[in-house]
């Protein structure tokens, strides 16, 4: 009987024992195949590397790989990849990345996912590339219009626009989509409908209409599927997540935390995605520093740091960990925390010659010095700000496109990192009816799941 993927010992061990039976090793890699598709973000990490390790030694002879069983295998350790966004052996993974790419195309196996996934690894360093976006055009290609693999790979494309500022390609790419849509495929509306949210939210275009497109994609259809359909649960969870974000935009915070909350209970349904769930931890941190909840908001963005940690994601994520811990030190009035935090990120965006990156920490010390009342570094900020613009945004989407979005972000920004005395007198004079928390209502705090749970 073949050993447990888990057993890491074992499976090395049966390796050097039975490598040239071809039996155990069809048996053995069809376990790995039908491996349990909820794998906690832990197993995962410790799977993939038992995965590579397999993957060499199942194709190191050629008459003993069976080619349709190869390609199962191959599909499932991209699903994986994609799950943790590159874990934590990106050069490894790489390496088998374009190995499997090889054989798939000489094969006439299918590589779509494998473009995926190592456009995935290669997001962990940096978000905007040339090599990136051929990927994702190049998995659109290797698919027929109209399939899932299709849909899948324009869905991932639509997110790469949007990622990097070009709101308009994104949503015509969900217009297409939504044009080859069956019976076969109807459960990538709910995708589609994720999408267009998310970059009407992003891009600050119409956002009553991204409010309408993510309330659909998280109806009770969807909310239905998505405990039988992944996919669903991944794209119902991000609707919820971009709805909280609308509502904290307009500051209605305990709302925010209620949608953060439903959101991430669809996100546990997708426990392996590793970078996912840390950014619901580090956006329910932020309604709670609004509302002065300063210690469960560190917990939050711990869980946030440790995500980001597992899965290296230096791209996005480890940034804007930093960066809410610098809102949460300016909040409880450590300005010099606060500030220092900052600056580390911007310098880190500016050795990368990440400019969304270095933006974002430009906005937050604009922020900061706007709270602080420093005019003199609030005007030297906004100059750097127009001129970190012109080397991206302002060049894909227009100058009063973008200048109207300050407006908007700086007050909610102001606000989260104004003294404490001023925030606990706004909570106060708040019209909203329901009691103020004193605690998040989350797992992580919730202390009669933890009573119950002992």
């Amino acid at each position: 009987m073949p050993p447990h993927p888990h057993a890491r010992p074992d499976v090395m061990a049966a390796l050097r024992e039975d490598r040239a039976s071809v039996s155990f090793l069809e048996g053995t890699t069809a376990v790995y195949v039908k491996g349990n598709r909820a794998m906690s973000e832990d197993d995962v990490n410790r799977t993939l590397s038992d995965w590579m390790h397999w993957y060499r030694i199942y194709t190191s002879d050629a008459d003993s790989v069976d080619q349709r069983q190869l390609a199962d295998f191959t599909e499932r350790f991209a699903e994986m990849v994609i799950g943790v966004g590159g874990a934590r052996q990106a050069d490894e993974i790489l390496a088998v990345l374009d190995s499997a790419i090889r054989r798939s195309l000489e094969s006439g196996s299918q590589v779509g996912s494998l473009y995926l996934a190592k456009a995935s690894v290669l997001g962990m360093g940096i978000a905007e590339s040339e090599e990136r976006h051929e990927l994702y055009v190049e998995a659109v290609a290797a698919a027929s219009p109209g399939t899932a693999d299709w849909m899948r790979a324009m869905l991932a494309l639509a997110r790469y626009r949007t990622d990097t500022s070009r709101y308009g390609d994104a949503l015509k790419l969900c217009r297409e989509i939504r044009r080859h849509i069956s019976d076969a495929t109807a459960d990538f509306e709910c995708g589609v409908l994720a999408e267009e949210g998310i970059a009407r939210f992003t891009s600050f275009r119409q956002l009553r209409a991204a409010e309408e497109s993510l309330a659909h994609a998280c109806g009770s259809t969807w909310e239905d599927r998505a405990h039988d359909i992944q996919a669903v649960a991944r794209w119902v969870a991000s609707a919820y997540h971009y709805r909280a974000r609308l509502a904290d935009l307009d500051g209605d915070h305990a709302p925010a935390l209620e949608l953060y909350l439903r959101g991430a209970e669809f996100q546990r349904l997708c426990p392996q995605e590793t970078y996912s769930t840390a950014f619901v931890h580090l956006r329910i941190s932020e309604p709670l520093i609004s509302m002065a909840l300063f210690d469960d908001a560190q917990e939050h963005l711990n869980e946030a740091q440790r995500g980001f940690d597992n899965c290296r994601n230096k791209a996005s994520g480890d940034q804007q960990a930093q960066l809410g811990s610098a809102t949460l030190a300016a909040a409880r009035g450590d300005i010099a925390k606060a500030r220092g935090l900052i600056e580390t990120v911007l310098e880190e965006a500016r050795a990368k010659n990440y400019w969304r990156g270095e933006l974002l920490a430009l906005g937050f010390l604009l922020a900061l010095e706007s709270r602080a009342l420093r005019a003199g570094r609030v005007l030297r900020h906004s100059w750097q700000i127009l001129r970190t613009l012109r080397r991206g945004e302002l060049a894909r989407n227009g100058t009063i496109l973008v200048l109207t979005r300050i407006p908007l972000l700086l007050p909610v920004a102001v606000r989260r990192m104004s003294r404490p005395q001023v925030r606990l007198r706004r909570l106060r004079r708040s019209r909203d009816p329901r009691p103020r928390l004193d605690r998040c209502p989350c797992p992580l705090h919730d202390r009669s799941a933890v009573a119950g749970s002992g």
